[in-house]
């Protein structure tokens, strides 16, 4: 879009002489954290800008608000939306009041969930689940965290993402037990675990969202360079207790071959 978006531009300019020989400078700061779902705490520590943080998680802001305000509507794909998703939630993870200040800006009768809890009963507003596609972007967007930490053998942080201290759980995961799963995986002729955006389309995460169900079934492809993709993540959710809880409960059942 490059055409497009200079030109845009320059129009701009002509019309708001104040520019003067400034131009654009685009990033791909937002979409290299999307197109590899780092975090907040992931990103600073890959390009050390623990002296920047603040400028970031602006910047990261600022995004999101074009994003949900100056996209229409019309034009908002599932992926703008997953986007869209993936960085308010970030944000709100790591400093909600960048997201409070906005929403007052636009609306100054608006109360952050937390301030209402005391103004408003019977209406749990921490309900995660309450949005229902918020919520299954929420799950895919942790489901391929998932995913690239195993592609990493980064097996401590799947620890983080998933349910583990269950004891009713069939197996007791731990970075020693992913670590002989996934050899036996790299042994059946797999080279690695793909995380590009091919391997991202939702077509490889099956999500079993019945309303009627309080836990969700999913089953995740692992997407493999030769295209085999005959091993799965079995995974579910439980809506209780992320209710409950506030967060998503994601429990590892199984990783293995169809």
């Amino acid at each position: 879009n490059r055409d497009f978006v200079y030109a845009t531009f320059n129009q701009f300019a002509s019309n708001h002489p104040w520019i003067g020989q400034e131009n654009i400078r685009p990033k791909s700061i937002a979409r290299e954290m999307y197109e590899n779902f780092h975090t907040f705490s992931e990103y600073i520590r890959e390009y050390y800008l623990q002296r920047s943080e603040g400028l970031l998680l602006r910047y990261l802001s600022d995004v999101y608000k074009a994003l949900v305000q100056n996209v229409p509507d019309i034009n908002k794909n599932e992926e703008i939306y997953s986007i869209a998703v993936y960085l308010g939630t970030m944000l709100r993870q790591v400093d909600s009041s960048l997201l409070d200040e906005w929403e007052r800006m636009k609306n100054p009768a608006w109360i952050s969930s937390n301030e209402s809890q005391s103004i408003i009963e019977n209406i749990d507003l921490n309900d995660i689940t309450l949005d229902k596609k918020s919520f299954l972007v929420r799950i895919r967007n942790d489901v391929f965290r998932l995913v690239r930490a195993l592609a990493a053998k980064d097996y401590e942080s799947v620890l983080t993402i998933i349910d583990h201290f269950n004891v009713d759980d069939p197996v007791e995961w731990s970075v020693d037990q992913l670590d002989k799963t996934m050899t036996i995986y790299y042994s059946d002729e797999h080279t690695k675990i793909c995380t590009d955006p091919r391997a991202r389309h939702p077509k490889y995460t099956l999500i079993s969202a019945e309303a009627q169900d309080s836990v969700w079934k999913i089953q995740q492809t692992l997407v493999d360079p030769d295209e085999n993709n005959d091993w799965f993540i079995d995974l579910t959710v439980d809506l209780e207790r992320c209710r409950s809880e506030s967060k998503l409960v994601i429990k590892l059942i199984r990783i293995g071959p169809i």
